[in-house]
């Protein structure tokens, strides 16, 4: 699995454009609601585990100050500072995707390990093959594995 890798200058507007963009996504899933849930709760305590304490609340606060009203002041006020507030939250994103690598990557492990124990379990070839028939081929089992 591969995510991508987070790299603009911040100095033109593109670069800036696609920081408030990363923020406003990341703050929209970081959201959820009862009305609008977004991340399952597991999903948001692994993310949430591994980061700061007021994480969510920052994140949410700049998505809601990127796209509410209040958006054309923000944005003026981040504009007079634009180099070091995109720099900065550039950083930040890039060190977010390497903690969401590393919490996929153990999620992936977990989930091979209970395959493993579940395969184990069986007594012969037939009940293997049964377990894993509904998802995918033995072969691309082993590629995944290898991944």
């Amino acid at each position: 699995m591969q995510i991508w890798q987070f790299q603009q200058n911040t100095a033109e507007k593109g670069g800036q454009l696609l920081v408030v963009r990363a923020l406003q996504v990341m703050g929209e899933h970081f959201k959820g609601t009862l009305e609008t849930p977004k991340l399952s709760d597991t999903m948001c305590q692994f993310l949430l585990s591994s980061l700061p304490f007021n994480t969510r609340e920052i994140i949410t606060s700049l998505r809601d100050s990127l796209s509410h009203s209040q958006t054309l002041l923000i944005r003026s006020e981040i504009e007079n500072k634009a180099f070091s507030f995109f720099e900065n939250m550039q950083r930040d994103i890039s060190k977010l995707t390497v903690t969401i690598t590393d919490i996929l990557y153990n999620l992936k492990a977990k989930e091979i390990h209970k395959v493993k124990v579940k395969i184990k379990s069986f007594k012969d070839i037939k009940d293997i093959s049964d377990f894993l028939r509904p998802f995918m081929s033995l072969i691309l089992f082993q590629k995944e594995i290898e991944k």
